[in-house]
């Protein structure tokens, strides 16, 4: 765990507050106006004093080197904990180093705490073991990541010998809800993969890298800003070992970079002031940008998340199946004048999809065209999914390649997109998530396994499995009624218990729940899947067949009139939802048509987009939990996970349509609340000629309720309020040259 002194979603709201304040104040550089100045110590004095005090072999050379002169040392380096040492450098084993402390004012105005949101001129690095949870804002690392201002000043940061280590804690992580969540990836700070303590092997590298550089070349690195992104570059290379490697996704992966401590102390040490790094800067030249309103909505956002000399990021936004940019790289710096080779490299992301063209002979500049992209594995071998591709930028001088520059594009995972053969948009169904079946009640569920019950329910369930497995869960059954009245024998006693007693018997009824837990779990001798799974696995086949509705239409019948009403209403609402999509035709009985956009001879399965197929599953999750085991199933909707910053929520579904000549005709919209038609300008037809070519149409407004304050008067660190559609204030009419003409000409408009 990491650090909890402040409750998460506070740690996040301070920690955004204050990024905030300090991001937009202007450069960002407060000249330690809140850093209390390090006590004086004359530099002899540090020089006198041991380079460290680790034993081993990094530790030794670094004796020796320091001992030849051949080696800077600590003297000047500092070190900033922010996290209230909760997860620190052991300081002790450099003498030479010294440590940023907070006056008592400071820390009352927690300037001490989380993310650095100050540009100190020395040279330091640091870190801080706080965060707040997935939802409610997640690391430190996705604060900066999620503001172009944060951005801006990692770069000042990185360029003025400054350089932090966050752990990621659950912004990289397996599971449904986790993997790789951050929007870009940037060599402006070190991400640790997990929680507290992770950093820890990152400020010893950094730490004893900073002491293996010869003075003079220390020296040059400080006074030209090259220093941490050098300490990147020998980070990175040393993980993979090879230039080969270094040019791949190996060496640069969000977090977890692999840590080769001695390695990185030779590299340093051998390194030359002629043979310094050179450093990539990337500047956008021209790109293609989706109109807000039109192609995409999302007031007061745009792709541009982030336009830095050392990381450029955009979110896939807009309806184009394709987002071209062209790239310079012409402003990159050697500071031994050296010419430059120029490397552009996937590094996230199929390279067969991505194009990468040379516009100049050097290749300093180049036309990139980025595909959309769903979520995907980020590499074979790493089971994390990522919605971002990474491109990465280097650049070559003599010995060394430079450090990473990052152009990435990242899609939205609550979006999912359909797009035909020639790349043309179909659909985008908005709030896009996945349904999770449960079981709730297993000695409801082992009662209708059992050999005795015929009911209707009972005779569904069982034919979801075979003669052996269900005689397998009876076996089961037994042992978990056993240990079900055992806990509630143990709940009953209890029940005005104190003291010694008390403790003893939550003591043996935490032990019970555990056994009887562990009973779910039990496999058969010839089965690789637990009898949790093997159920789960079974419902959730259930829900998969779209047809499902209309298989077991008689037991959907007969079974809904012996429910109660709320839960006939909640089945009644997710069907009618459904029509209102444009997915299903929902008939009397209870039947549905299902009315994919995609026509073809292919199976219903493969004819239904991702986002119809989605809420066809949870219509069907529905009518487990609602209508056939109400009491021993539920289920949830969650929309897939995007950082609550990025985006703006909202959940309707947008099929497009094209005229003869394949060009885009407008779209229909269908919601909760019906459908709506829009002409190809983003406006709500309100007139059509006889040939269906919009005459007169109505521009929108789209707006968010302002977030409520908490009940100490703070906003959220985001709007999580629905997106809602207005009619405008402009009536267009379009008018036509004759039969053959499918776009027209907007010929007046009406203000109202």
């Amino acid at each position: 765990m990491l650090i909890q002194l402040i409750p998460p979603l506070k740690i996040f709201l301070l920690v955004s507050v204050l990024l905030c304040s300090s991001f937009l104040c202007g450069s960002g550089l407060l000249h330690a106006a809140n850093v209390e100045n390090i006590p004086p110590q004359s530099l002899e004095d540090l020089r006198r004093r041991p380079v460290t005090m680790l034993e081993g072999k990094v530790g030794d050379l670094l004796r020796q080197w320091y001992a030849e002169g051949t080696a800077a040392g600590n003297v000047g380096d500092y070190y900033d904990n922010r996290d209230n040492d909760h997860s620190r450098l052991k300081i002790e084993d450099y003498p030479q180093l010294q440590k940023i402390t907070y006056s008592k004012e400071d820390r009352i105005l927690k300037r001490h705490y989380a993310a650095q949101q100050i540009l100190i001129p020395h040279v330091v690095f640091g870190n801080s073991s706080t965060s707040a949870g997935l939802y409610n804002g997640g690391s430190n690392i996705r604060s900066y990541y999620t503001n172009s201002k944060g951005l801006d000043f990692l770069y000042r940061q990185y360029t003025h010998n400054n350089l932090y280590i966050y752990p990621t804690h659950r912004d990289y992580m397996s599971g449904d809800d986790g993997g790789d969540v951050f929007p870009l990836n940037s060599p402006y700070l070190i991400a640790s993969k997990g929680s507290s303590g992770t950093d820890r092997k990152y400020m010893n590298a950094v730490a004893q890298t900073l002491a293996a550089f010869r003075p003079e070349v220390k020296e040059r690195l400080v006074e030209t800003g090259f220093l941490m992104p050098t300490i990147q570059m020998i980070l990175r290379y040393a993980a993979v070992g090879s230039w080969k490697n270094y040019l791949t996704g190996k060496a640069h992966p969000t977090a977890a970079i692999r840590v080769d401590t001695l390695k990185m102390v030779e590299i340093a040490h051998k390194l030359q002031i002629d043979e310094i790094p050179p450093l990539v800067k990337l500047k956008v030249i021209e790109e293609d940008e989706p109109f807000n309103g039109e192609d995409f909505f999302s007031p007061g956002k745009s792709i541009k998340l982030a336009d830095t000399p050392c990381a450029i990021a955009r979110i896939f936004r807009g309806r184009s199946f394709w987002h071209r940019m062209v790239v310079s790289a012409e402003e990159s710096i050697d500071l031994n004048g050296q010419d430059l080779s120029f490397h552009w490299k996937v590094l996230q992301g199929d390279p067969k999809e991505i194009t990468i063209q040379p516009v100049n002979d050097s290749g300093s500049i180049v036309e990139i065209k980025i595909p959309f992209h769903e979520q995907q594995r980020i590499t074979k071998d790493n089971k994390f999914k990522s919605n971002r591709i990474d491109i990465g930028v280097f650049v070559k001088s003599g010995k060394y390649y430079s450090a990473p520059a990052f152009i990435t594009s990242f899609s939205l995972d609550n979006e999912a997109r359909t797009y035909n053969e020639e790349g043309r948009i179909l659909e985008i169904g908005y709030g896009m998530g996945k349904s999770t079946i449960a079981v709730t009640d297993w000695n409801g569920f082992f009662k209708l396994m059992a050999p005795e019950a015929t009911s209707r329910q009972a005779n569904i369930l069982k034919s979801l499995f075979s003669q052996k497995d269900i005689a397998f869960m009876n076996t089961i059954a037994d042992e978990y009624s056993k240990a079900e009245r055992a806990i509630n024998a143990t709940e009953k006693e209890l029940t005005g218990k104190e003291g010694a007693e008390k403790k003893k018997l939550k003591k043996k009824l935490n032990i019970q729940k555990k056994d009887r837990e562990k009973l779910l779990t039990k496999r058969q001798r010839d089965k690789k899947i637990s009898i949790n799974k093997l159920v789960l696995h079974g419902l959730n086949n259930f829900i998969e067949d779209p047809e499902f509705l209309n298989i077991y239409h008689s037991d959907i019948t007969y079974l809904f009139d012996a429910e109660n009403e709320k839960n006939k209403a909640t089945f009644t609402k997710e069907l009618s939802r459904l029509d209102n999509f444009g997915i299903i035709k929902k008939q009397q009985d209870y039947s549905i048509d299902i009315t994919p956009i995609r026509n073809g001879s292919e199976s219903l399965v493969k004819r239904l987009t991702e986002y119809e197929y989605a809420l066809i599953k949870n219509l069907n999750a529905t009518v487990l939990s609602t209508i056939f085991f109400p009491s021993i199933v539920s289920h949830s909707f969650r929309v897939n996970f995007v950082d609550q910053r990025l985006i703006t929520p909202k959940f309707w579904r947008d099929v497009y349509h094209y005229n003869r000549e394949n060009e885009l005709a407008g779209w229909i919209r269908y919601s909760e609340g019906g459908k709506t038609e829009f002409n190809r300008d983003g406006l709500i037809v309100l007139e059509k000629d006889s040939m269906g070519r919009c005459t007169k149409g109505r521009t929108v407004e789209y707006n968010q309720d302002p977030p409520e304050r908490d009940r100490k008067g703070r906003l959220p660190f985001a709007n999580t309020n629905p997106l809602k559609q207005h009619p405008g204030k402009e009536i267009w009419h379009y008018k036509y040259a004759d039969d053959s003409d499918r776009q027209g000409e907007v010929v007046k408009i009406v203000k109202l």
